[in-house]
């Protein structure tokens, strides 16, 4: 599969998922090939956030814009207790800096933010998936204030997020693809 990290076909960090591309290779093969239905991921452990579609780039073609071609959606939480990827201390410019490079890099990663800490609440219905990214703005200070970052849908039988609805077309925080964050 080409294109598979930001690196292209070399690990970025071995310790995520383009750390092992040939075991991500299989599990996405076998969804695709397989035709398994509504396939949600859920991740973690990086200290970031984030939403992709799933697709096996360079391989069959994929649309970023309207995510035709994906068979599947990939949710991130972020570290509630620990820092984020770049950490309060990081400014906001170089942290939306960070957020639109990693966003420019991976066509199927759809918004991401390494700036909060935070999790995500996820509804399963019927009729689709809503997951709800939350963000605490300073771990280091007692406080009930949380920040709504964005919202997703992922519809019954798409196999990708759904674009019209994806982050109520905004996001507060990170990069949201195609689409400026207030």
């Amino acid at each position: 599969m080409a294109g598979r990290g930001i690196l292209g076909d070399k690990p970025f960090n071995r310790d995520q998922w383009d750390g092992y591309l040939a075991n991500r290779d299989r599990v996405y093969r076998h969804l695709e090939e397989g035709r398994i239905n509504n396939t949600v991921m859920l991740s973690g452990g990086s200290h970031a956030a984030w939403v992709s579609d799933l697709a096996c780039l360079g391989e069959r073609d994929y649309d970023e814009n309207t995510g035709a071609g994906a068979f599947g959606v990939e949710l991130a939480g972020s570290a509630v207790t620990r820092s984020g990827a770049v950490g309060s201390g990081t400014s906001g410019f170089i942290a939306n800096g960070l957020f639109e490079w990693l966003i420019g890099k991976n066509p199927e990663l759809q918004w991401q933010d390494v700036y909060y800490q935070g999790y995500f609440e996820m509804s399963v219905g019927y009729e689709a998936i809503e997951a709800k990214f939350y963000g605490i703005p300073d771990l280091k200070v007692r406080s009930d204030d949380e920040v709504l970052l964005a919202q997703f849908l992922i519809n019954n039988g798409e196999n990708k997020l759904a674009r019209n609805t994806v982050g109520g077309g905004r996001a507060k925080a990170g990069a949201l693809k195609n689409v400026k964050v207030n």
